[in-house]
């Protein structure tokens, strides 16, 4: 890890995923870590993780996490609330609200919960709700 990304640093840790550096987010996330996604099958592990990650970054063009608000209500749990604009593979941007539960074991994340309607991802834009539509 480097020094630029400290511990427990929300901000951080999803700069690192939208740069894509997944062997730097693997650093953040404990051996044992679950990693659920809406209503998908929990992903286990750095390596399952890091897979599921990377095979949704290879999917799009981009991603970038605008976080609005961040609590901390419990000592190990952080609570995120963003939007998340994400360049399909078509070129189309839409944003998407997301709310991230990540509960954490000392310095590395031990479970990520993601709240997130994905469904405009997989559909033709013009499928897409305006409001979610980012304009180009």
């Amino acid at each position: 890890m480097t020094d630029a990304v400290a511990t427990r640093d929300v901000h951080a840790l999803f700069a690192l995923i939208d740069s894509g550096n997944i062997a730097e987010f693997g650093a953040r996330l404990a051996e044992d870590v679950v990693f659920r996604f809406g209503n998908e099958a929990p992903l286990t592990g750095i390596a399952g993780v890091g897979a599921g990650i990377g095979g949704v970054l290879g999917s799009i063009r981009g991603i970038r996490h605008a976080i609005v608000d961040a609590w901390q209500p419990e000592p190990d749990v952080s609570v995120v609330r963003m939007e998340v604009d994400v360049e399909r593979a078509d070129g189309e941007v839409v944003r998407l609200p997301n709310v991230d539960v990540i509960r954490w074991r000392g310095d590395l994340v031990a479970e990520w919960h993601i709240f997130m309607d994905a469904a405009p991802l997989g559909v033709p834009i013009d499928q897409v709700p305006d409001a979610v539509r980012v304009a180009a």
